[in-house]
């Protein structure tokens, strides 16, 4: 039997006899069957037990699938040093962590909870997913329901978590307000929430843009209805006067009744002539501005300005809300937002090939290769938007990351140099360059390296330095387009894309009429008297419209009053009785009409009545204020919603700010004196 290893014995040959030994081993080899049994038996348990204490063979070792247990965290999978980790499903990893830390507080574990949240920093903070929307609106309606049910402390935490995991979002910090306001009756600590949401508000271009497009779609629609009721008052207060003058002047060449005719049909011209409603409000208040004083031409100036103004304004807010409140444009803000969703890739290749000419989608695009592990793709289109123009600093610079990731520490480095070459005041190249330098151990390098970042930004270098990463494993920075940029950008497009202005909104009948007529209001108290309007008057006593005409034996028209009341008020004529209860008759009437007119217009559109008796700027204030207020109502259905997780929709808001506004008004306009004081 020969051993494992070696040398295969020779066999003897038959009928030879066997070698002779010598030594004291020098004996005949003769095998029993005893002994046979015995050595066959010691090689076999040798074997076992030598088989035993050998490693085993890899090919041989079951696959062993290991499921994590309830509570139990997995760990993150083995990364190798310079390459970028797997990407993570963000959405789904922050999911479960929530529901696993609700269910921690449900059960008491505060601790394990708070260990959820802090693998959901972690998470956030090893994605580069700067704004997590998605798991802020579950903290922030976790949050508003906790707040609802009286459970004050943990409202207010799990909204400071929302605020933490998207700090732009606005809603969550006047949640903040609302919980410190109505859990803690903290007054200073509600103030200072609402001021740093407004502030947030304005710095978030999507809900700036929903927020302030909504309000200055109620600001245009109040106006409009304001210049609306003005122009109507206006024509009503002054159409006895135009008429008058308009039939003074026809008098000369026809009889009475054609006269009063014709002048008629002159006031009623536009309508006459099947012209759109606005032409005839812009006419009667033309008409009208002959006879007002300074103070109310400033207002039917304003007014003719508002309809010159509106469609174009309204086109801006247009285009500009379009950006984030269409879906392409929310696209763009998410991905400016960060994170490694796949899906985002198709997408947007669709938008670099419709727009080959924008490098915005392009390095958008790298940007999602680079997130979701493809960094060669992620390359690729860097290098097509440093062929195409070499001056795009943010795509060297992501460019150098790629390389730094794999260890090319010197070929980063230059990608570093020529994004500082394309803008030279790049805080971020300069910080990138340091720790490639740093890496590849130039020491001196890299030092002046980061005292140029300082120099250039110490707080941006500051910021980097407090997100984490122990000193020589710190990862270079990611350049990104914020935001603003990217509506900026989008701004820039061409005007076929809906971006910019077009002429219907200069050539429509509202912005014609307002156009024409404020030149006129401009021209009509000089060239007014040309064509006899702006000499009839008023009667302070009897309210009928006279003129130099019309008065007998009258040198000057101080007085504001016609023939008739002058002779029997002023004068003190005597008279025939007949015609003075019939003037008396009159004037009593008349000042029951004004004071009834007064009434029923306050009642039914506050500042009207002001108006009529003279008091311009505190009707038109009042009207206004009426008029924005019934803006927000007819609105607030189709008022432009902020794209997240909104607190409650926008007309719960404004109904109930619209309501007490009204009442407001109404109350000020049907207590305050109509008359103005002498």
């Amino acid at each position: 039997m020969n051993l494992p290893g070696g040398p295969e014995a020779p066999s003897p040959e038959p009928g030879a006899s066997a070698p002779e030994r010598s030594g004291p081993l020098a004996r005949p080899l003769v095998r029993s069957p005893a002994r046979t049994k015995l050595l066959s038996l010691t090689f076999l348990t040798v074997g076992i037990v030598a088989g035993s204490l050998a490693p085993p063979l890899r090919a041989q070792e079951p696959e062993v699938i290991r499921l994590p247990q309830p509570g139990q965290e997995t760990p993150p999978p083995p990364t190798v040093e310079g390459s970028r980790p797997a990407p993570l499903n963000v959405q789904e990893v922050l999911g479960e962590l929530w529901f696993r830390r609700k269910g921690y507080l449900e059960k008491g574990n505060q601790a394990a909870a708070e260990k959820q949240v802090l693998l959901m920093r972690d998470v956030i903070r090893r994605e580069g997913v700067l704004n997590a929307d998605d798991i802020a609106g579950a903290f922030l309606v976790d949050g508003v329901r906790l707040l609802e049910a009286g459970n004050v402390p943990r409202a207010i935490q799990s909204l400071h978590l929302a605020r933490e995991f998207a700090p732009d979002r606005p809603d969550t910090l006047f949640a903040v307000a609302r919980a410190l306001w109505l859990g803690e009756h903290d007054f200073w600590g509600a103030a200072t929430n609402a001021v740093q949401a407004a502030q947030t508000l304005f710095r978030n271009p999507a809900s700036r843009s929903a927020y302030l497009g909504n309000l200055a779609l109620v600001f245009m629609a109040g106006t409009v209805l304001t210049a609306m009721f003005w122009c109507l008052s206006a024509a009503l207060r002054t159409v006895r006067l135009a008429h008058h003058d308009l039939y003074e002047s026809r008098l000369r060449s026809l009889s009475e009744r054609p006269a009063r005719t014709v002048a008629w049909i002159l006031w009623l011209l536009p309508a006459l002539l099947w012209l759109t409603g606005w032409w005839v409000l812009v006419y009667w208040l033309v008409l009208s501005t002959a006879y007002m004083r300074r103070a109310e031409r400033i207002v039917s100036i304003a007014a003719c300005l508002c309809f010159l103004s509106v469609l174009p304004a309204l086109g801006w807010i247009t285009r500009e809300s379009a950006l984030t409140t269409d879906p392409a444009g929310r696209f763009l803000l998410e991905i400016a937002r960060g994170g490694n969703n796949p899906e985002r890739i198709p997408p947007l290749e669709r938008m670099a090939a419709a727009h080959p000419d924008e490098l915005l989608y392009r390095f958008l695009l790298a940007q999602t290769y680079h997130s979701t592990g493809s960094a060669e793709a992620a390359l690729e289109e860097y290098r097509k938007i440093q062929e195409e123009n070499p001056r795009v600093a943010p795509a060297w610079i992501n460019s150098g990351n790629i390389l730094f990731e794999r260890g090319q520490y010197l070929q980063a480095a230059e990608e570093y140099k020529r994004a500082i070459e394309a803008d030279p005041r790049s805080a971020l190249a300069y910080f990138n360059l340091h720790l490639a330098h740093q890496a590849a151990l130039r020491l001196e390098e890299s030092d002046a390296a980061f005292g140029k970042a300082r120099q250039i930004d110490n707080a941006l270098v500051t910021s980097i330095l407090s997100a984490g990463g122990e000193e020589g494993n710190r990862a270079p920075v990611e350049a990104r387009y914020g935001p603003e940029e990217i509506l900026a950008r989008l701004l820039r497009r061409s005007p076929h894309e809906g971006v910019g202005p077009t002429s219907s909104e200069f050539l429509n009948p509202l912005t014609l009429a307002g156009g024409l007529g404020f030149l006129a209001c401009l021209l009509i108290p000089w060239a007014g008297g040309r064509w006899n309007l702006g000499t009839a008057r008023r009667c302070a006593k009897c309210g009928q419209a006279f003129c130099r005409r019309c008065e007998v034996g009258a040198k000057k028209q101080e007085e504001g009053i016609c023939t008739g009341c002058r002779h029997l008020y002023v004068l003190k004529d005597p008279i025939v009785p007949r015609v003075r209860a019939e003037r008396e008759t009159l004037v009593a009437s008349c000042e029951r009409w004004q004071w009834i007119s007064r009434r029923l217009a306050s009642l039914v559109l506050p500042g009207a009545g002001h108006i009529q008796a003279g008091r311009t700027f505190v009707g038109v204030g009042l009207l206004w204020a009426t008029c924005l207020s019934l803006s927000a109502l007819l609105l607030s259905e189709k008022l432009l919603v902020f794209p997240s997780v909104a607190l409650s929709h926008a007309s719960a808001w404004a109904r109930p700010g619209a309501l007490m506004i009204i009442a407001v008004s109404w109350l000020a306009a049907n207590t305050l004196a109509f008359e103005p004081r002498r």
